[in-house]
């Protein structure tokens, strides 16, 4: 595996994950970053879907990253450094993960119910 498993991101306490979100995080970082193919990735829990009093999005919710793209310093370039403008240059989020879905092989039903948090 080829992905930072901790977050300088995370506040408080982290709830842990199950073992099949492990198993899809596992999955998710193996396609490397999704903008430049770099296999050395972060997991980006989706901002849009986060799910209130500060919680991140589901683990089922999650883009592979290369360090440059998720936490770079480059605005536009890296999602942290401005959403609004990495989403205008690279596409929204939540076109990244159907994307993500589709190149797992997964069912987009599958994707809709954790955009609409049914799944998390």
């Amino acid at each position: 595996m080829n992905y930072l498993k901790t977050s300088k991101h995370t506040k408080g306490k982290k709830k842990a994950k199950t073992a099949e979100q492990e198993r899809w995080m596992d999955r998710v970082a193996t396609l490397g970053c999704l903008l430049c193919d770099n296999p050395y990735v972060e997991l980006h829990h989706i901002t849009t879907l986060r799910l209130g009093g500060g919680r991140k999005s589901s683990h089922f919710a999650t883009l592979p990253l290369c360090f440059n793209h998720h936490d770079g310093k480059i605005k536009g370039h890296s999602i942290h450094q401005g959403i609004n403008e990495w989403e205008k240059n690279h596409g929204t989020q939540i076109y990244w993960l159907k994307e993500v879905y589709e190149r797992l092989g997964e069912s987009l039903e599958r994707c809709e119910k954790v955009i609409n948090k049914e799944i998390y």
